[in-house]
């Protein structure tokens, strides 16, 4: 009514009680004497959706909450008003302002203060008439018949049928009998203790009283009137923004501060106003949100339950996983061990092979001074024959030279003979020396037998000496090759165990390796518990939402 009078009469707008309403007088009070708020939002829960336009022109609330909404909410919720206990209101009673919220309430509200102007107090409702009536008297502004008061209501049901709530189809009366008891119950009771009530309400309002703090001020917006005319096509693409596609959806209810849809339309076409103003379109909206969230939710649902399955096949891969893992832990310990007996065993063939390759070198220097030994024996004996080769020719010499003697001691005895008496001494001489020459010759032939045999054993010493010379180069030889192989043998054991320290520092760093993969398996399978935990926990609040989304 407010929006209607600052865009379509100003003229009226001296007429308009310079107050706010109770909601923004509140929070006004809140903000003014509870500073510990300042830096909270505020939530109004309210019956009127228009409640927003008031909110926002005071600059009070940042959230409009309706009745409806809380109640949506509540059911969604499992939560029923009836599961708890009924208790007074905090603060003061209300009084006869529990009748604030009803058509004429501002009027029975008066009667307490100011029953006189009460009397004369216009009371209209509903924007079938009441919208009429502002038109009539604003052309009456300055007459003195119109009423010192006008209590006017929107909502022909007032407040508690507001556009907020889910009785905009209740009985009047239904809805004025349980106010009526109620006011009826306040007021009996603020008689019954009159004098301390009264005390109480004006110690409570003098408390929070503040002069220009409530005080309401507005403005003319008539120049906002001066709008454009949207052609057909594009009310059409308007009424399609707010989801109107038929008559039907045409509600008319003012609630967005026009009196018609059609004026909703204008205020759009000319940047006044948008879409979401309209309570029906939010209306409309929610529900194909809650359409789409239904679907979506069923489509999240089957997702949930799709992915349940893929992690009970994951959890199963995992457990296989754990169990190949510890299966892998077992064999990689079983090898480590494995190997180090493998290199314990190549450690003592090392050994063994290097006291081989020691005793085969030995053998070498042994057999290398044998063959040395028999080389300078060789030469010996060789030079023995030579000397006994000499020796024989010399004592042949001999042999030829005792021969010659004995001849020449026989041609001696015989021109002895020949001389006679003159020649018995030379005869005496010539047969020794013919004795001696045959015992000479007698000895050269000895020593020549000897020499024979002795030269017959150097040459048989000679050639065993040289075929054992022979067998002892090539034993020689095959030792130096039997020690070139164990000295390749050496090494290849050295390299295998030099590999085998490298295989058992990558078998104990895969040993590492399997136990943090073991670890991490555990870790996995602790992991997929809780994502089964938390996913069968996602599944019950998506199967309650589903059901939720289904009423």
């Amino acid at each position: 009514i407010v929006s209607y009078i600052e865009l379509n009469h100003p003229e009226l707008i001296p007429r308009l009680s310079p107050a706010d309403s109770p909601m923004v007088h509140t929070l006004k009070m809140i903000k003014r004497f509870y500073p510990a708020f300042a830096g909270h939002k505020r939530l109004v829960i309210s019956p009127c959706v228009a409640k927003k336009r008031e909110f926002e022109d005071t600059g009070t609330a940042d959230f409009n909450l309706t009745f409806d909404s809380l109640s949506s909410l509540m059911e969604e919720r499992g939560l029923s008003l009836d599961a708890f206990p009924e208790v007074p209101f905090d603060g003061p009673q209300a009084e006869r302002g529990v009748l604030f919220s009803t058509p004429g309430g501002l009027r029975e509200t008066l009667r307490r203060e100011a029953p006189a102007a009460a009397e004369k107090t216009r009371k209209i409702e509903g924007r079938e008439t009441v919208y009429d009536y502002l038109d009539e008297i604003a052309a009456l502004s300055g007459d003195t018949l119109l009423p010192p008061v006008i209590d006017c209501l929107n909502c022909s049901r007032g407040c508690n049928g507001g556009t907020g709530t889910r009785h905009r189809q209740s009985s009047s009366e239904w809805m004025e009998h349980h106010i009526d008891e109620r006011a009826a119950s306040h007021i009996r009771l603020n008689k019954l203790n009159k004098k301390r009530r009264k005390k109480s309400f004006d110690r409570e309002l003098a408390r929070h009283w503040e002069p220009q703090l409530y005080q309401r001020e507005y403005r003319d917006r008539r120049n906002l009137m001066v709008l454009l005319e949207p052609d057909a096509n594009e009310k059409k693409r308007i009424f399609e923004l707010m989801l109107k596609y038929t008559l039907d959806d045409l509600y008319n209810c003012s609630a967005c501060g026009y009196n018609s849809c059609e004026q909703m339309v204008k205020a759009i076409h000319n940047g006044l106003n948008k879409p979401d103003n309209c309570f029906h379109y939010r209306i409309n909206l929610i529900s194909r949100v809650r359409d789409s969230s239904r679907v979506q939710a069923q489509l999240l649902h089957e997702r949930i339950e799709a992915s349940m399955i893929r992690l009970e096949s994951t959890g199963t891969m995992v457990e296989e996983l754990f169990s190949n893992a510890t299966l892998q832990a077992a064999a990689i310990e079983e090898s480590s061990a494995s190997i180090v007996e493998m290199m314990n065993n190549l450690q003592m063939m090392a050994d063994m092979t290097t006291h081989q390759k020691e005793a085969v070198n030995e053998l070498i220097l042994d057999s290398r001074k044998g063959a040395d030994t028999l080389g300078s024996t060789l030469k010996s004996v060789g030079t023995m024959v030579h000397e006994v080769e000499a020796i024989a020719e010399m004592n042949e010499t001999i042999n030829t030279i005792a021969r010659e003697t004995n001849i020449l001691a026989m041609n001696a005895a015989i021109e002895a003979a020949h001389s006679g008496e003159a020649g018995k001494g030379f005869t005496v001489v010539s047969e020794n020396i013919r004795a001696v020459a045959e015992t000479t010759g007698e000895h050269a032939g000895q020593i020549a037998t000897e020499l024979y045999k002795i030269l017959d054993e150097a040459e048989k010493t000679n050639r065993i000496s040289r075929e054992t010379y022979s067998e002892l180069e090539g034993l020689l030889e095959r030792t130096e090759e039997m020690a070139r192989n164990y000295q390749e043998y050496y090494i290849a054991v050295e390299e295998i165990t030099t590999g085998s320290y490298q295989v058992q520092k990558a078998l104990d760093n895969i040993a590492q390796s399997a136990i943090q993969f073991h670890t991490s398996c555990e870790e996995l399978t602790d992991v997929f518990d809780e994502m089964r935990l938390t996913l069968n926990q996602i599944e019950e609040s998506s199967a309650s939402n589903m059901k939720l989304l289904g009423q």
